[in-house]
């Protein structure tokens, strides 16, 4: 068994010119480009959500809850984060609302978003936190601040869940 595979191996070289053997010549083709093109990108983590301690109506507003949020874009690449409120109370959604739950309920609560000193708004270049990505996640640190604690005809609050919406956004 042994020969006969030795000599089918020899008789291919044989075949092929030989073990080694010259090439007669070359031939080029053109030249082809090989390319990828990377865009700027960016993800975000939001915030898990901020739920304030539970109070009484008649005592002082809740202390500030903290949570953290990471953005990751890609190296070099300038980015703005704002926060879009389902109850913005302005142009800006510096200040946002959280509405009552219960039917008939007009009282409401006004509160921030801050990061670094900064009350966190929607519109661009205004009331944002600016960065530029390292193609690292980055961490902020997003505190949710209650300002009004007040009903809405001057008086306590009525006792009810309050609630609002946000979506985080990045701009790059």
């Amino acid at each position: 068994m042994t020969r006969a595979l030795v000599f089918a191996v020899v008789s291919t070289l044989a075949v092929w010119g030989g073990a080694g053997a010259a090439f007669a010549g070359i031939a080029t083709g053109s030249a082809f480009t090989v390319k990828v093109q990377v865009v700027a990108g960016c993800s975000i983590v939001s915030p898990p959500g901020y739920t304030f301690t539970t109070t009484a109506g008649t005592s002082a507003a809740p202390a500030a809850v903290r949570q953290a949020m990471s953005v990751t874009c890609s190296a070099g690449t300038p980015y703005q984060i704002a926060f879009v409120s389902a109850n913005d109370k302005d142009a800006t959604g510096v200040t946002k609302i959280m509405k009552g739950t219960k039917s008939g309920n007009a009282d409401t609560i006004a509160y921030n978003l801050r990061a670094a000193g900064v009350n966190i708004g929607k519109q661009d270049g205004v009331n944002t936190i600016s960065a530029t990505g390292t193609g690292a996640a980055q961490a902020r640190n997003i505190r949710a601040v209650i300002t009004t604690w007040i009903g809405s005809t001057g008086g306590r609050l009525t006792p009810d869940t309050y609630t609002d919406l946000v979506t985080a956004r990045v701009d790059y």
